[in-house]
Parts: structure tokens; C-alpha cells; sequence
């Protein structure tokens, strides 16, 4: 902008020098003036009127100014350049039309949805879809269909309000600090009618059995049917004139044939069935008329019977159930007849036969096996004898008892115990005395049912004491677990309460030590068996006592030990020599040591066990 009079000219400008506004103006007279204003200003429309009030002074003061112009010229330009700052700093304002302007720069700023398209049905409720947005512009939402949904204009919050597609639409303002290229961003959403049909239960239905095998004789059955779910349920049968089924599901049979029994669901309000039937093959085979029989039973609680020419007629009692008609027999007549309808068997001589018993099925009863029988030995009579002993070889033998060569037995008695004057026994008693039972029990006892008894004589006598096997054969070393017995505790005061696992009879343990060793070796390695073996020769034993003689178990050690005192009373009043308050070996090998066999020491009581080549007393015993 330039403005002149006579006497002075006046200009200004404005230009961007860094980050500020420089104003340059300037009022000359014969000279030039510039001033700089701040940045900040600008030039005001109040020049307008310096510029008209400087007119004026230019017509009504020419004269005045002229003549004081030459009288102080000097003074003149101050007070003219001082009033040219002050119309300029009047005329300064906050725009210029003709000046260019400096805007601030703003940060570009985004909008924009992750999902552009969404699904709802009418039965939903409110949702946001997330909207990204850098910048502080201020957004606003819509709804092009309102009757598909409306949105919250601030929050973005949209409320399904039937079924149809509408577009919510997000629009974001400029702000001082961002400006954004493209204001808008939406998404379609599309909502469909919700399905108001009330969702059902799965059901089941199913039979555990498939497969079922009934006869014509058999009654009105129902298999076992499994339904989940109310669903109701309906039966039939594929033949009816095999089986007729009731809508409880029982089967009635009809006759012989194969049907399918079909159990069908219909869905309930509630339920719903994928698979809606099940069924079973009922097999049905003509039904056998003969009437069923009763299983019945025939046999003889005794399978042995022995009796002497001299003996009566006489019946073994035979058990049979059912009403079968029972007949009898005898192999050999002329050694026993038998009554064919009682069993009562009459003797006629020595020797043996089998009498059996048959048994025929009745109407009602049948028998699977028909027939019992038993062996009946029959000896020769002998013109009765008196005995050695008062009790006759076939009397029960009882603990204490002295055993006489002929069979007989002397029972123990305390005054045999008393002194040499009160013994009964005679020089010919004594002769013939070959044992004295220690052990007398039935089925339910340590030993089971059986007699023992001990010989006369032990090893004490000679005072020999014998290895149970020498040092360096094989049986020392082995482990025979043929002879295993293992007493339930053992130590001092054992012997008499142990009980005993494993091998209790020792009858037949030195064939059993002889088949885990080698024959060559079985003489003269096992001392204390040896003096067993031989013990009937040494002791002048014969007939049916020269034989049978072995080395006893532990626990039939432990029988005699538990019956020592009574024992030993009988030992002496018969003549013959004690069991020592000593060791004595067992037959039984040590389960926990190949090299060990058990003993027992009766006195004090000890049971233990010891290395098969120590020096221990030994004694013989047998079944009577």
C-alpha cells in the first residue's frame, strides 16, 4: 500500500521472516523512515483515517506549514516523522487483504472399520462394531435404515430393530491439530428374522441285545429297550404268527420262526430323534416235550473195606438222590455175595472183590453216573491169640502207646513213669517193642491224618553224632526244595507253637535228595540219612517193621518235641534208649541257605537251623 502528499510519501509492507511477521513501514519527508513492528501485528483500517486527517492539514495549514517549515526546517521533520509513527502505529491491524497468510500445519489423521460387513438376527442384542480412529476429530454415527437398526450418534452403539441390510456410517470432523482425507468409514449390516422355532433335545433309542433265542415253551419275555428323551414309542413285530408284541414291548411267542421286534420314537416337543427306531431278531425253535428231569447222584462214602473170613454179613451205606432203582452186584461171588436189592454183602472166602451198586433213571430223575462200587478185601481168619500188647493191632494207637512187632500196642500210663519196680512190661514185651507213638491226628491236625512213632533207639545210644551232608557234594551246596518245610517262627521256645508250610511228611524226602544228586555220590556223603536207611538192621527189626523207617520233617520233629515227656516214659519202660535234651536233624532243607538244613534241640526248645556238615543226633521214625 503507497500513499503520497506534496510533502511526505508513506509506505509499509509485511513479510514472513522465520517463524514471525515483520510490518516495514515507512514515512518519508526528503528522507526515508522505516519501522519494524512485531509479528504479530498488522496493518489496521485506521490508516484510512491518518491518511485523511493528513489531507486536511494539507489544505487548511499549507500556509503554516510552509512558513514554519523554513523558519525551523529541522524541527519540522521531527514533529512530522514523530506524527508519520504515530498515524502508522494507528493503522496497524490484525489482517491485510493484500498480504498472504501463514496457516499452522495439522496432523494427518485415519478412520476406518476392521469389519465392513455384519451379521445379526432380529433376536440379538446391541453390539459396536470397533471403529479405528487416530486424531481428536470428533465423530458422529448414523444409520441410512432406521427400521433395520439404529446407532447411537456417539457412541457408535447400534439397536436392532428389524430385519433387513441398512449402512452405519461413522463421520469424523477436522480439529485445530488433524485433518482427515477421508471422513467417513462404515459397514453394512444385515440382519435376518431370528428363528423363533423352540430348539429340541437330541434323543436315543437302542436295544442292548440284538440277537435274542427263545423256544415255543417259553413264556411272554420283554428285552430290555433304552430311549432317552419323551418321545413315544411304538412296537411291532415283522411275523405275528412267530411273536406278537404289545405296545409295552412284550413279546409274546406264537410259534417257531425268526421276526424282527421293531421299537419306533416320534419326536416330542422336546425331543428329537436322529435315529427314531431299534430292533432285535427273535429266533424261535420248537420247544423239546420231553419233560425235563432232575439231575440225581449215586456213591459210597467208603471206597475200601476190609474184612477177615471170620467177619458177618454186613452193608456199606451207599447216598443216592432221587428215585432211581438201585441194583447190586459182586465181581467175584465166590469171595462175597451181595443182595441185589439191599447191598447186604455175605463173605465166602478170602480174597478181593468189587461190589458195585447201579442205578436206573426214573421218570424223574436222571443220573449221569450210574453206578459206585468199592473194593472189599477179605483175609483168612485166624484162631484168635493173645497179643504182646492189651490193645489188638486194629485198635486206634494213641500218643504214649508202645508198638510190639506183632501190631499190638501198651498204652502209657503214669505209673510207667514211676520207678524200675512198677513197670509192667515183661523181658518178652520188651523184646518185641519196636516204637512209641508221638503223634496221633486226624485230617484237621498239623500232620494230617495219620500215626507216627519213633524208634527205640537213637542215635545218642552210640553217641554218634552225623552230618546231614558232607562238606563239598552237591547235596550240601543245593538248595532241594523238593524238602523244603518252613516253620512260621523259629528261635528259642518255637518248637512248641510253629506251624509249618511246605513239605511236613518226610517219607519220601530221601528219594527226593537222591534224584537232585548224582548216584555216585548218594554213598556214604550223607551220613545222617545213611544211619536211618540202616536203622532196622541196627535195631534187629523184621517182618513188617524192617522197612518204612525214615528221617523225620521238621515238623514232625516238632510233633515229637510237643510229646517228649510221654515219649520218653515209654522209651524207658521199654526198654530202650531216650530222646536226648540235644539236637537232632530234620529231613527239611533251610529255604533261606542252600547249606543249611533245620533241628530241633529239645532242651531247651530251639528251633533253628544249622550247617549240613555239623555232628548232630539223629533219630528214626515211621507210620504205623
Amino acid at each position: 500500500m503507497h500513499f503520497k502528499s506534496d510533502i511526505t510519501t508513506f509506505s509499509h509492507r509485511k513479510t514472513a521472516h522465520d517463524a514471525g511477521k515483520i510490518i516495514h513501514c515507512s514515512w518519508a519527508f526528503n528522507c526515508k523512515w522505516i519501522i519494524f513492528f512485531p509479528p504479530a501485528k498488522r496493518l489496521s483500517q485506521g490508516f484510512k483515517l491518518a491518511v485523511g486527517v493528513r489531507a486536511l492539514t494539507n489544505v487548511y495549514f499549507k500556509p503554516f506549514q510552509e512558513a514554519f517549515m523554513q523558519k525551523f526546517p529541522k524541527v519540522f521533520t521531527i514533529m512530522s516523522a514523530i506524527l508519520a509513527l504515530a498515524f502508522g502505529l494507528a493503522s496497524c491491524k490484525e489482517n491485510v487483504d493484500d498480504d498472504p497468510t501463514v496457516t499452522p500445519q495439522k496432523t494427518a489423521g485415519s478412520i476406518s472399520y476392521a469389519t465392513t460387513s455384519v451379521e445379526k438376527t432380529t433376536a440379538d442384542g446391541t453390539f459396536t462394531n470397533e471403529l479405528t480412529k487416530t486424531g481428536d476429530g470428533t465423530v458422529t454415527y448414523a444409520s441410512s435404515k432406521e427400521t433395520v437398526a439404529t446407532v447411537n450418534a456417539t457412541t457408535g452403539e447400534v439397536t436392532i430393530a428389524g430385519a433387513g441390510t441398512t449402512t452405519i456410517t461413522a463421520t469424523v470432523a477436522d480439529s485445530d491439530t488433524y485433518t482427515y482425507e477421508t471422513k467417513t468409514a462404515s459397514y453394512t449390516l444385515t440382519v435376518t428374522a431370528a428363528d423363533t422355532t423352540p430348539q429340541k433335545t437330541a434323543g436315543s433309542i437302542s436295544y442292548a441285545v440284538t440277537s435274542v433265542e427263545k423256544t415255543t415253551a417259553d413264556g411272554a419275555f420283554t428285552n430290555v429297550l433304552t430311549t432317552t428323551g419323551d418321545g413315544t414309542v411304538t412296537y411291532a413285530s415283522s411275523k405275528t404268527d412267530v411273536a406278537e408284541v404289545t405296545q409295552t414291548g412284550l413279546v409274546t411267542i406264537k410259534g417257531a420262526g425268526e421276526t424282527t421286534i421293531t421299537a419306533t420314537v416320534a419326536d416330542s416337543d422336546t425331543y428329537t430323534y436322529e435315529t427314531k427306531s431299534a430292533s432285535y431278531t427273535l429266533t424261535v425253535t420248537a420247544a423239546d416235550i420231553t419233560p425235563q428231569k432232575t439231575a440225581g447222584s449215586i456213591s459210597y462214602a467208603v471206597t475200601s473195606v476190609e474184612k477177615t473170613t471170620a467177619d458177618g454179613a454186613f452193608t456199606n451205606v451207599l447216598t443216592t438222590t432221587g428215585d432211581g432203582t438201585v441194583t447190586y452186584t459182586s465181581s467175584k461171588t465166590d469171595i462175597a455175595e451181595v443182595n441185589t436189592q439191599t447191598g447186604l454183602v455175605t463173605i465166602k472166602g478170602a480174597g478181593t472183590t468189587t461190589i458195585t451198586a447201579t442205578v436206573a433213571d426214573s421218570e424223574s430223575y436222571t443220573y449221569a453216573t450210574k453206578t459206585a462200587s468199592y473194593t472189599l478185601t477179605v483175609t483168612q481168619a485166624t484162631t484168635p491169640t493173645t497179643y504182646i500188647g492189651t490193645k489188638a493191632p486194629t485198635e486206634a494207637k494213641a500218643v504214649g502207646d508202645i508198638v510190639f512187632s506183632d501190631g499190638s500196642a501198651t498204652p502209657y500210663s503214669e505209673d510207667l513213669t514211676l520207678t524200675e519196680e512198677d513197670l509192667t512190661l515183661t523181658e518178652e514185651q520188651k523184646s518185641k517193642a519196636v516204637a512209641v507213638i508221638f503223634y496221633a491226628g486226624s485230617a484237621s491236625d498239623t500232620l494230617g491224618a495219620k500215626t507216627l512213632g519213633v524208634g527205640l533207639k537213637n542215635s545218642v545210644t552210640d553217641s554218634t553224632f552225623l552230618a546231614w551232608a558232607k562238606n563239598g557234594v552237591n547235596g550240601y551246596s543245593t538248595n532241594i526244595t523238593a524238602i523244603q518245610c518252613t516253620p512260621s517262627e523259629s528261635g528259642i521256645g518255637r518248637t512248641a507253637k510253629a506251624t509249618f508250610k511246605g513239605d511236613t511228611d518226610g517219607s519220601d524226602n530221601w528219594q527226593a535228595l537222591c534224584d537232585a544228586v548224582s548216584d555216585e555220590e548218594t554213598s556214604g556223603n550223607y551220613p545222617a540219612w545213611e544211619w536211618v536207611n540202616a536203622y532196622a538192621t541196627t535195631a534187629n527189626l523184621t517182618d513188617d517193621y524192617a522197612s518204612g523207617w525214615y528221617l523225620p520233617t521238621v515238623a514232625e520233629l516238632s510233633m515229637l518235641y510237643r510229646a517228649k515227656d510221654t515219649v520218653n516214659a515209654s522209651i524207658e519202660a521199654a526198654g530202650g534208649t531216650e530222646i536226648a535234651d540235644a539236637d537232632y536233624w530234620s529231613s527239611s532243607q533251610a529255604a533261606s541257605n542252600n547249606s543249611s538244613a533245620w533241628t530241633v534241640y529239645f532242651d531247651p526248645d530251639y528251633l533253628n537251623t544249622s550247617s549240613k556238615d555239623n555232628g548232630i543226633l539223629v533219630c528214626a521214625v515211621r507210620a504205623f
